[in-house]
């Protein structure tokens, strides 16, 4: 009796632990992808966005994350509930408005079917960097997790091209932007 009450306590022990090394890890791998997400980058996406996801897995991954206030999403969600009304579809949503250090926003695009076809991401300025550079630190970066970049176009456009999805990273207007659509 002693030996399988202690065989059960010691597989709850254990249970617990793996529970809370698991909810740690999670923790973990959320802050390493706030913590540089200019970087949260894949073939088909941006920080976890994935071309071609529906609004609501969009919209709920944009909870998640954090990138929109609460105050923001209503307002949001007001404003396309009333475009919708009148048959004017809402297509773009604007989040992360000043929330990571080199991002200045990030704009989401759906298409009619409500499917994610457009991540736009304003990149900040470094500070003390030229512009051009800092787009070719980016691009060296990029080139790690992509590869090399399919076509550059001088110092001012890298384009990558996968299946479905294209990744352009250029330098207009004094803003260095990320653009991935379909």
């Amino acid at each position: 009796m002693k030996t399988t009450a202690i065989i059960i306590l010691s597989t709850c022990l254990l249970a617990l632990i793996v529970c809370y090394l698991v909810f740690k890890l999670k923790g973990k791998a959320k802050d390493a992808l706030l913590d540089q997400p200019l970087f949260a980058i894949s073939k088909n996406g941006f920080l976890g966005f994935v071309i071609g996801d529906q609004f609501d897995f969009v919209w709920a991954r944009i909870t998640h994350l954090g990138l929109a206030t609460q105050k923001e999403m209503l307002d949001y969600k007001k404003d396309m509930e009333a475009k919708q009304m009148f048959g004017i579809g809402s297509n773009t949503i604007k989040v992360a408005t000043n929330k990571f250090e080199e991002i200045d926003y990030i704009s989401l695009g759906f298409d009619a079917g409500n499917n994610l076809n457009s991540i736009m991401v304003y990149v900040n300025n470094k500070p003390n960097t030229m512009i051009k550079d800092y787009l070719m630190e980016i691009r060296d970066k990029y080139a790690k997790i992509l590869g090399e970049p399919n076509m550059v176009n001088s110092d001012i456009t890298c384009q990558w091209m996968f299946k479905g999805v294209m990744i352009v990273l250029f330098y207009a207007n004094n803003q260095i932007t990320l653009h991935i659509h379909n």
